[in-house]
């Protein structure tokens, strides 16, 4: 299983117990109030403080699992025949084809071209690895 497989189980994961957490804790908000009645603007009071802990609570998890970042990540994996590691550093040039996968085949070399300066022009990071007969991973974040 991929790293970005496991980090995302573990966000899941965490997730479901901040999930159990935030459950339990109403239901004892709930038992507090049939134990101890009290009028309707302190039952809006409670409900107001619980949802700004629920969503103290779920921000944190989220800038947490960011590194503190606002960010955004797509993660494209295969595991195809790979990329050489002599094309890897020139692979986002115009026109470069490389050597791996198409001999005999036409390839015009502008796709990761074209795709790197979008990306660029939009702000994102683009960063690709790859290993001969292992497969290639794309991070565009």
């Amino acid at each position: 299983m991929s790293l970005y497989i496991q980090d995302e189980a573990a966000l899941a994961l965490m997730s479901f117990l901040l999930g159990a957490v935030l459950m339990v804790s109403y239901d004892l908000l709930r038992l507090f109030r049939l134990l101890v009645p009290h009028g309707a603007l302190w039952t809006g009071l409670e409900d107001l403080f619980y949802w700004i802990y629920c969503a103290v609570m779920t921000f944190s998890l989220l800038f947490w699992e960011n590194s503190g970042m606002k960010s955004v990540r797509l993660v494209i994996e295969d595991t195809g025949i790979g990329i050489r590691a002599e094309d890897l550093p020139r692979i986002c040039e115009m026109g470069y084809t490389g050597c791996n996968g198409h001999e005999g085949q036409h390839s015009s070399g502008i796709g990761l071209y074209l795709c790197s300066r979008i990306l660029k022009k939009l702000g994102h990071t683009f960063s690709i690895t790859s290993k001969e007969e292992v497969g290639t991973v794309v991070k565009i974040g």
